[in-house]
């Protein structure tokens, strides 16, 4: 490997995926304007004041909390940008061309959102949670600064800024090895709000390890989105671009290519070898059987309907209105104790559904994800009128 130990390779390399080998470094780009304005972790977002009135029902209110992984959940196989991204970024490159971005911004990822890379049906999700007061966080073992253009790229193209929290790899097993799996859903709550229970979150995520012990029962573990694009890496990054930079530099270029699969293993060699050359059409040939069964996977991903059918599950649960005197309030169908809400001075009784529904909740999107029919919420939902009668006369 040279001057440049394999170590130092994975170093630099972003791992979206599930491998904990590959570790992250932080991002060294000086670029705060974008910093700035992209979401900070486990800080609060304008959610809420998004979503319109009109459109919200008290009635419809669930008091839950979801989160949502990222890679291969919410968007599709982002790892060719990742490396794109990674190259650009990470290595110190002496100059660089006024007229590019280091690195992709998020304009540039909102391109590949809309040609299928965001989860189909997920806006659709979205906008049913913000609906029922859901209040949306993301978690994702991806490094913060690139998770953190990915999901405004993602909100500008679903159009609302949903996200009140973000979670990355700094909030993994990685950097907390008493995490009883690579994820924690207390850690969460330590990090917003004591409010938020336990038995009121429901995690989303591709992996059926990322949450352990007791939080495990919150988890329901989506199948993989999986579409997948190439991001050519030498746009900018041209051998002649290359070869003006330093020598350890464009050394530890090379050798990246190559660790990461992108190049064929003699790519950047002086010279060679008829060896090298064989080695080389293997690695094309092989190449390119890999990019044909990713590309022609595609159109059965864009077809992909878990997230409409999630939707489904969550416009349909229902909360019941059941008065215990002659002055009505809303209670959940399970029964417990309604919270209030202060509406023009007077005191409304608001729909709030207890662990119990929040189980069946969760069982039923369970049964989606695996690909079997939802549970039926029998109970009827509270009418708009009910909702609005004071609690007190």
């Amino acid at each position: 490997m040279g001057l440049y130990s394999e170590a130092i390779v994975e170093d630099i390399h972003y791992s979206l995926g599930s491998s904990p080998a590959n570790s992250v470094v932080a991002d060294e780009d000086s670029n705060m304007e974008e910093s700035q304005d992209s979401l900070d972790s486990a800080s609060s977002r304008s959610s809420a004041a998004t979503v319109l009135l009109a459109d919200f029902s008290f009635t419809r209110h669930l008091d839950i909390t979801v989160v949502f992984d990222m890679d291969y959940t919410l968007v599709g196989d982002l790892q060719a940008l990742s490396d794109r991204d990674n190259l650009e970024r990470n290595l110190q490159w002496p100059v660089w061309p006024s007229n590019s971005s280091r690195g992709l911004t998020s304009e540039q990822i909102a391109c590949y959102l809309r040609r299928g890379m965001l989860r189909p049906g997920f806006a659709d999700l979205v906008r049913v949670l913000l609906s029922r007061g859901v209040q949306i966080m993301v978690y994702t073992h991806s490094e913060e600064r690139w998770a953190s253009r990915v999901l405004k790229a993602v909100e500008s193209v679903i159009g609302v800024n949903f996200i009140s929290f973000l979670f990355s790899r700094r909030d993994c097993r990685d950097h907390h090895p008493h995490f009883a799996a690579r994820k924690s859903l207390r850690h969460v709550i330590n990090h917003t709000s004591p409010d938020i229970r336990l038995d009121r979150m429901i995690m989303f995520d591709d992996d059926q390890n990322a949450l352990g012990g007791d939080e495990k029962q919150q988890l329901v573990v989506v199948p993989a989105y999986q579409y997948w694009e190439k991001c050519p890496y030498d746009e900018i990054l041209t051998k002649e671009f290359v070869s003006a930079a330093p020598p350890a530099v464009a050394r530890c270029f090379y050798q990246s290519l190559c660790a990461w699969g992108i190049a064929p293993p003699s790519f950047g060699a002086t010279t060679r070898t008829e060896a090298m050359a064989a080695q080389d059409l293997r690695w094309a040939e092989a190449q390119q059987r890999k990019e044909s069964m990713r590309l022609s996977m595609n159109p059965v991903e864009l077809r992909d309907n878990l997230m409409q059918r999630m939707a489904s599950v969550f416009d349909g649960y229902s909360v019941e209105s059941s008065p215990k005197s002659r002055r009505p309030s809303v209670f959940s169908r399970c029964g417990s104790a309604p919270s209030v809400l202060q509406l023009d001075g007077s005191d409304f009784s608001v729909a709030r559904s207890s662990p119990s529904c929040i189980k069946d909740l969760i069982m039923s999107l369970k049964a989606v994800a695996a690909g079997k029919e939802p549970m039926q919420f029998n109970q009827p939902m509270a009418s708009p009128f009910e909702a609005f009668i004071p609690s007190a006369v």
